[in-house]
């Protein structure tokens, strides 16, 4: 009985060492597996240049972002600062090189009473020459503050007390020079008109039912001269588009920017393209609204659109193009006639809009097109047909726009960027040579945004803004190499790749050489001083589209919203800028602005002092007679008992 024992004991010894033995085998199996696959992802993401890590993470609120920062030189210093507005609790400047609330201003500002769903923009509203910050509320409360946090109450602006019905904003205007006359003072609004019970005591009967959508375009220096007179509204236009039940199948709410361009090239005025929520996409220009009506061709009627319409030139033969998305999942680029080019098909029932670039660099441009059930689209912008190796699927619903931008600074193809909902960002080659994913731990409903934050950090900085009302700064480690701090190829480079907000500029939207750039080259961008009553600036201005013997280059120098000079060329090339200083001393931003005939536009922005130190030794002249007066005094009667100069005493009490 005990021998069996033994033997019944032995073999259990023998089974459990084996399955001891097995298991440890799966354990090292699994993890050698785990190991493998992070060596792997290691190894393509120094192949692909894919090397991100955390720079700085900041927390500027617990609400989410509707809409995505604004990374801009906000103080003028010639750094870069990070103008945060998350969706409610407090509104921000953070310091791009560290992440930290700004020195020596207000900010954070705690918000209780606003919400945004709108980025920031700047425009200098007080005429000082720094651009200001200027926010519009999602209940269309246009506030202006000063870089260092200060609200400039004279200049905000709620609307005329006509209108009854209060209009909400729920995306980034878009400011703009609309009737091309220098001057860059229009803001073009998406406006949704109708009552909220919240914001009204006692509502009329039936009131809540019907919703307006619209356009609201406000001018800024009417703004102004309101609000250092106090005189009318300055709300020069305001279209209303359609009226329906808010309870309706394709309801009237405008969600979405304004895209403002002109589609004929002719250098006239800019057209107002936008798309409303019962799938009309409307297409006027405002100055010819009222009597002769839209655009011939349109409105278009189509499924509910979802996301900006974007407007470029696919062919890059200076003729432009729009692309909608519908929540059919229908992709449609259409001619400026209003006629369809193409239209092809993508899963899902909601996207943020599109995104242009040569993917695979054949030549053509692609469009690029997220959805909601977390696949990546890219269409031949010829004529619509999916490139191979396309959609890319995560699984995971994508909430915002695609960042395109370029790891391999001069040469590859461009590269993709989004944040999906399973809290990864995920990075994809345009010719699918490189993919991969960051851990996050974070979800987003905005665009990533990117510039060269840290100029000492090789490369551009990425900035994720998350629901949790959070900022991610991710970039490389590497060191920059002194000789592209200085040299201009690598500078220009990389303000050719930055892409500082929800689009780059007003009205682009492309990742592409085929459209209109400027910049202003090391040699007259770096002088901090300016004396004199002009100075030089040399400016490039690029565009490698085809000519189409209508192509004019408008470039505009401002000091501030201060218009100095204004030159048109008709063929890209290196200038040379005579601009006129400001009359008075003092500091700012200085932007150089390139229009082309549509009316696509691309800055660059310096800060620069004028004739500070003239205005230094006028100072000191001013003072130079009186401190020589007194050193006479001194050295002819030295230190008398009795004052060389008239004094007055108290009287004394008797």
């Amino acid at each position: 009985m005990s021998a069996t024992i033994e033997i019944f004991y032995g073999a259990s010894v023998i089974r459990i060492s084996l399955l001891l033995c097995y298991l440890s085998l799966a354990v090292r199996s699994d993890e050698h597996a785990i190991g493998s696959k992070f060596q792997a992802e290691k190894i393509e993401r120094k192949k692909c240049q894919y090397n991100l890590k955390m720079l700085w993470h900041t927390d500027v609120g617990t609400s989410p972002f509707a809409a995505p920062p604004l990374v801009a030189d906000i103080d003028g210093g010639g750094g870069l600062e990070v103008a945060a507005a998350p969706f409610s609790e407090s509104i921000t400047v953070l310091d791009g090189n560290t992440g930290k609330q700004l020195t020596d201003s207000h900010w954070p500002l705690h918000n209780l009473e606003s919400t945004f769903h709108a980025s920031p923009l700047q425009y200098d509203i007080d005429g000082d020459g720094f651009l200001d910050i200027l926010l519009v509320s999602s209940s269309g409360e246009i506030i202006f503050y000063r870089d260092d946090g200060v609200l400039l109450g004279d200049f905000s602006y709620q609307g005329p007390d006509h209108v009854s019905v209060d209009a909400h904003v729920y995306a980034t205007p878009v400011l703009i020079d609309i009737n091309r006359d220098g001057v860059i003072d229009e803001l073009v609004v998406s406006t949704t008109h109708m009552f909220v019970e919240e914001d009204y005591d006692l509502l009329p009967q039936n009131s809540d039912k019907y919703v307006v959508g619209g356009i609201a375009i406000v001018n800024l220096t009417a703004l102004y001269e309101s609000g250092k007179k106090r005189q009318a509204s300055p709300v020069s236009t305001h279209f209303y588009l359609e009226l329906t039940q808010v309870l309706s199948e394709f309801p009237a709410f405008n969600l979405f920017s304004p895209t403002v361009v002109d589609l004929d090239g002719n250098s006239g005025e800019m057209e107002v393209v936008v798309a409303l929520s019962t799938g009309n996409i409307h297409v006027f220009t405002p100055s010819t609204m009222m009597t002769s009506g839209q655009r011939a061709g349109f409105p278009l009627t189509h499924v509910t659109v979802h996301g900006q319409i974007t407007v470029t030139d696919v062919e890059s033969d200076g003729v432009l193009e729009l692309i909608a998305v519908d929540t059919s999942g229908n992709v449609l680029c259409f001619h400026g006639d209003g006629s369809t080019r193409w239209s092809a098909e993508a899963s899902g029932s909601s996207s943020p809009g599109s995104r242009v670039a040569d993917t695979n660099l054949d030549g053509i441009l692609d469009i690029i097109v997220p959805t909601n059930e977390g696949d990546i689209y890219v269409f031949n912008g010829t004529n619509g047909a999916v490139l191979p190796k396309w959609p890319l699927k995560t699984g995971k619903r994508i909430f915002a726009n695609v960042l395109v931008t370029r790891f391999k600074s001069l040469k590859g193809p461009p590269d993709i960027m989004f944040v999906a909902d399973d809290g990864n960002l995920h990075i994809v080659a345009g010719d699918h040579s490189c993919e991969t994913h960051i851990a996050l731990e974070e979800s987003s409903l905005v665009e990533i945004v990117s510039h060269d934050l840290l100029p000492l950090r090789k490369g551009l900085e990425f900035l994720v803004s998350t629901k949790d009302g959070s900022i991610i700064c991710l970039g490389s480690m590497l060191e920059t190499p002194v000789e592209e701090l200085i040299e201009d190829t690598a500078r220009k480079n990389l303000l050719f790749r930055a892409w500082p907000g929800s689009t780059k500029s007003p009205n682009d939207f492309s990742f592409t050489e085929f459209k209109p750039f400027v910049y202003v080259r090391a040699k007259t961008r770096d002088q901090l001083e300016i004396t004199g009553s002009s100075f030089l600036l040399d400016v490039e201005v690029i565009d490698r589209s085809k000519p189409s013997g209508k192509q004019k280059y408008d470039l505009a120098v401002y000091y501030g919203r201060h218009l100095l000079v204004r030159q048109q060329y008709s063929t890209p090339g290196q200038y040379q800028l005579t601009v006129p200083t400001w009359p008075e001393p003092g500091e700012g931003h200085v932007t150089v602005v390139l229009t082309n005939q549509h009316g696509q536009v691309a800055t660059d922005m310096m800060s620069y002092k004028f004739n500070h130190v003239i205005l230094l030794d006028i100072q000191w002249l001013v003072l130079a007679p009186f401190v020589a007066m007194v050193i006479i005094l001194l050295v002819s009667h030295g230190f008398p008992a009795k004052d060389l100069l008239p004094v007055t005493f108290p009287l004394k009490k008797k």
